[in-house]
């Protein structure tokens, strides 16, 4: 009998053991001085307000490394544009705030030639040229802005293949440049659950025979609502097209 609680009673001792082991090994949980910083999944993210323009004149803040980028209150310019992105590989997340603009001024968020950019989450208005044109490379994804009274396009991926532009809205663009007007992508690309409204010119437009258009609302553009060549439309509300041999399914016009 002996014998046999000695047997029972050695692996509860050497889970006892163990367990204060792990505990003792585990540090100090109190979390070091200093500020709080937001991280991303590879590092802590960047402030885009703390960035310089990168040495070129009539931008106010310049992305030029590859990283995740946040912003911590609203771009505002007067001149030039609000935000450049020089660098490939980057998450530019606007967190709910605004790129504003006003008469003089460019391009919102702007961009030198790219590839694999996100941007989402804010509010751009009001800027002379396009809210938001980058492109030049491949795979750049735009989700969940707003793009507003800027008087090019008010979101624009150009030169550009393989883009998603989703959950957007962009109103009343393009008053002050012609072959202009709400969203434009061209190259493989698919444009999902936007709306695009009171655009002067084209309220959704894709230039490549690969492109889709899917589950948007597209009115009252002066030119018309979806433009493109050869595109896939459907799922959409709107429909006074101006189309090279689309394939157009489940829609409804007005």
């Amino acid at each position: 009998m002996r014998r046999q609680f000695l047997f029972n009673t050695v692996p509860l001792c050497v889970a006892i053991c163990l367990g204060a082991s792990w505990l003792v090994s585990g540090g100090v949980l109190d979390p070091p001085p200093g500020p709080v910083t937001a991280t991303g999944r590879f590092g802590p993210r960047v402030d885009v307000l703390s960035l310089s323009n990168g040495g070129i004149p009539g931008v106010a803040h310049s992305i030029d490394s590859p990283g995740s980028y946040y912003l911590s209150g609203n771009v505002t310019a007067v001149t030039g544009s609000g935000i450049r992105i020089a660098a490939s590989d980057v998450t530019l997340d606007l967190n709910g705030f605004s790129v504003i603009g006003g008469p003089g001024t460019e391009t919102g968020i702007t961009s030198s030639p790219v590839g694999s950019v996100l941007v989402k989450n804010g509010i751009i208005e009001g800027w002379g040229g396009h809210g938001l044109a980058i492109g030049g490379g491949h795979s750049m994804r735009i989700e969940d802005v707003l793009s507003y009274n800027n008087g090019g396009w008010g979101i624009v991926t150009s030169s550009t293949f393989n883009n998603v532009v989703s959950g957007c809205i962009a109103g009343n663009n393009g008053s002050l440049q012609s072959n202009t007007g709400g969203i434009f992508s061209s190259g493989g690309s698919m444009v999902i659950d936007c709306v695009s409204h009171e655009n002067t010119g084209a309220g959704i437009a894709l230039g490549d025979n690969t492109s889709v258009i899917t589950r948007c609302v597209s009115r009252q553009n002066t030119v018309t609502d979806y433009q493109g060549e050869s595109i896939l439309v459907r799922g959409c509300v709107g429909l006074t097209a101006t189309l090279t041999g689309p394939t157009l399914a489940d829609n409804h016009g007005f």
